[in-house]
């Protein structure tokens, strides 16, 4: 009989409370996706090249896990707490018939813990489902033959989803639980009644909404006109975090007001359009204010984490769509040779070139001459005080000082001057090497003469680029140990290594015989590179064949670094910002629409008498129905609407300096995304909204019945 009374209520609550039951579902299926991260055949494949970093965003996942479980348990003790308040007048009938309170407090247990093995029956299968088709997605955009595919479940990721969920769903029940079966019967029998609140008055409702307004534009200036940090001043950086905290201040103080004062809004819009309106206009429109005058705090919350939610979504595609810019292949292998044992290691080198397993692989092998220059630096002919003692050559940049000057202000141009007067530019590469990797790569060799240098400025100085080429129109020229030489007006960018060998912000290509007079060991090759043919890379693809020769080149005891370590940190970074990202938006917008469903439903039953007076006075049950849902589409979109116009100046200041530069990402490519996840959004909100809908007409058809018998 008891296991009989269980089964039913079971059944009956998964029915009553299907967004619940959607939301722990959904709940489920996030947690499984986020721990079987380990598991999946793109994260095994990058933790052969990135070991350590793998490990410590693997470490932030389980932190992240561990977050969501605490922000799961709230909705989870939100919503059992409202489910358990509409069920006070059963349980103090179930006192009052005999039942024991130690099987009250069995009964409501096992019922919540039935309904949450069936989720984790539901959701489980789903979960591993979504997750290889993730995997397999993602193995095929790296390529099938590198990262490959084999079906695979996270033991660890289902063990841990299934007590994390079955400990927060416990946890939550047993506090509930104990405060249900301390009640007496009669308290339950009484059930809740409506609480009053204080509700703000007219003139302070129009003040809070003005201010509101104030202050969310206050919040988009400052998120627009964001000053980036990277200047590297201490004023900068003040300004900077000054800006931040008032766009976070103001944002999110803004919300609130403005929430706080629609409610007067709301009002006077009513007054005006009361004497031509007819039908449940008033009703509707007095329902919704009241609404919104008591629910301001959780429409202002749940509007700030749809917010946030856009903004993960935005950010994750943004990261994808970053793969279409991962770095421009130059060099396949980078060799590094150090200069004691410049010799020995040269010959060793060319052996191992030259071995039969190698050999047919490579398409061309040459030396890569990088030197440090002692500079000590002359602004005007006058040696700067910072630079007086034994410098073996001086250099004089004020011509180019007096053009970088007339540039427009920016963070590239206080870094770009910061590194000039410091005199950061120390390093020269002889011409015939960087003609080497010219070649290499099928472009035309520089031709510079004697008295002519070149500008390089490598990955990590990427973002002086547009800076360095203005400056080269003038064809500006620069003095080494008081000879003029003239800048060539091309720059140069291609890197000189695999990856980060040597990590170059600005240097200069010289003449061989300036090379020469300027550095200390004319003679050392600091760096011999090899790329392969580009035959194999066809056939095989290019990581594929890079892996190939890696795993030859392994078996030899040299120091070197491959193109793949780049393409692999850049598909690192892709993996651990989309994936983070996405699975916060898809946390935080299941959360924000849980409470805005179960808010507008609690405060539904609150005002029901409502809906049986105006059925007495002569409203039919489906203009009652109509009115309902009306209420519920203008109570989403108000809140979701004010989310969408934040995400627009969020947007802006995201793509500004506050984190990514749009230059670097296929925009296209992000529009596209954009477009199918607002698809999605919609279509997702558009179900909650339904959801909703069918359980206000319950509500509301039980109502009106019910007070039809009773009349």
């Amino acid at each position: 009989m008891f296991s009989h009374l269980i089964k039913g209520n079971s059944k009956r609550l998964r029915r009553e409370n299907r967004i619940y039951f959607s939301t722990l579902i959904i709940a489920i299926i996030a947690f499984y996706i986020i721990l079987s991260l380990g598991e999946q055949n793109v994260v095994k494949f990058l933790r052969t090249m990135e070991t350590d970093a793998i490990e410590r965003f693997l470490a932030i996942i389980s932190a992240l896990y561990l977050v969501s479980l605490v922000i799961m348990f709230f909705l989870t003790y939100f919503a059992n707490k409202h489910q358990l308040d509409n069920r006070k007048k059963e349980f103090g009938i179930y006192l009052m018939m005999g039942m024991k309170r130690r099987r009250l407090f069995s009964m409501i247990l096992l019922e919540n813990l039935r309904n949450g093995l069936i989720a984790l029956i539901i959701g489980i299968p789903i979960s591993i489902l979504i997750t290889e088709m993730i995997s397999l997605a993602s193995s095929k955009l790296v390529g099938m033959g590198i990262v490959g595919y084999s079906f695979s479940i996270s033991l660890s990721g289902l063990m841990f989803t299934i007590i994390g969920f079955i400990i927060i769903q416990l946890l939550a029940l047993i506090i509930l639980s104990f405060k249900i079966i301390e009640m007496e019967p009669y308290v339950l029998i009484n059930g809740k009644k409506e609480e009053n609140q204080k509700i703000s008055s007219r003139k302070s409702r129009g003040l809070n909404f003005i201010i509101g307004i104030i202050f969310l534009g206050i919040a988009y200036i400052l998120g627009m006109n964001f000053y980036n940090p990277e200047s590297g001043s201490l004023g900068g950086v003040i300004i900077s975090y000054i800006s931040i905290l008032g766009v976070f201040f103001f944002g999110i103080l803004g919300v609130f007001l403005f929430f706080k004062g629609f409610g007067g809004f709301m009002g006077n819009y009513i007054r005006r359009k009361s004497m031509n309106s007819s039908g449940l206009y008033i009703f509707t429109g007095r329902q919704l204010q009241e609404n919104v005058l008591k629910e301001y705090v959780s429409m202002a919350i749940s509007s700030l984490l749809v917010l946030i939610s856009i903004l993960c979504f935005i950010y994750g595609i943004s990261v994808i769509s970053g793969r279409e810019t991962e770095p421009k292949r130059v060099v396949d292998f980078t060799f590094e040779v150090l200069e004691e044992e410049s010799k020995s290691k040269q010959e060793e080198l060319e052996n191992i070139m030259n071995a039969k397993g190698i050999k047919p692989y490579i398409k061309d092998y040459y030396p890569m001459k990088i030197s440090n220059i002692s500079f000590s630096l002359l602004v005007d002919g006058a040696e700067q005080e910072d630079f007086i003692g034994e410098y073996e050559h001086s250099i004089d940049w004020s011509n180019p000082l007096e053009l970088l000057k007339k540039e427009e202000d920016s963070v590239a141009k206080e870094n770009l001057l910061e590194s000039l007067k410091n005199n950061y530019v120390d390093h020269g590469i002889s011409l015939e090497s960087y003609n080497g990797l010219l070649k290499s790569i099928g472009q035309d060799e520089i031709l510079l003469k004697e008295d002519e240098i070149a500008i390089f400025v490598g990955p990590v100085g990427i973002n002086s680029k547009e800076i360095w080429e203005n400056i080269l129109k003038d064809s500006p020229t620069i003095k080494i140990d008081n000879r003029e030489y003239r800048l060539k007006p091309k720059l140069f960018t291609d890197n000189v290594v695999a990856d980060r060998k040597i990590n170059l912000i600005t240097a200069l290509i010289l003449p061989d015989k300036l090379y020469n007079e300027l550095v200390h060991n004319p003679d050392h090759v600091p760096y011999w590179n090899m790329n392969i043919r580009d035959e194999i890379i066809e056939e095989k693809g290019l990581m594929q064949a890079v892996m190939e020769v890696d795993n030859i080149l392994k078996d030899h005891n040299l120091e070197y670094e491959s193109f793949l370590s780049s393409i692999g940190r850049s598909l690192f970074f892709t993996v651990a910002g989309s994936y983070t990202s996405l699975y916060l938006g898809i946390l935080f917008l299941i959360v924000a629409n849980t409470v805005l469903a179960i808010k507008f439903l609690m405060q539904q039953e609150n005002t029901i008498n409502r809906y049986k007076i105006v059925s007495y006075l002569g409203a039919s049950r489906d203009i009652l129905k109509k009115s309902a849902r009306k209420q519920i589409w203008v109570y989403f979109l108000m809140v979701i609407g004010l989310a969408i116009v934040n995400s627009v100046f969020g947007t802006i200041t995201l793509f500004g300096d506050f984190f990514m530069d749009s230059k670097e990402m296929n925009m296209d490519k992000v529009i596209i995304m954009a477009i199918v996840t607002g698809i999605l959004f919609i279509i997702l909100e558009f179900c909650y909204i339904v959801i909703i809908q069918r359980k206000s007409d319950k509500e509301v058809e039980k109502a009106v019945d019910n007070f039809g018998r009773q009349a």
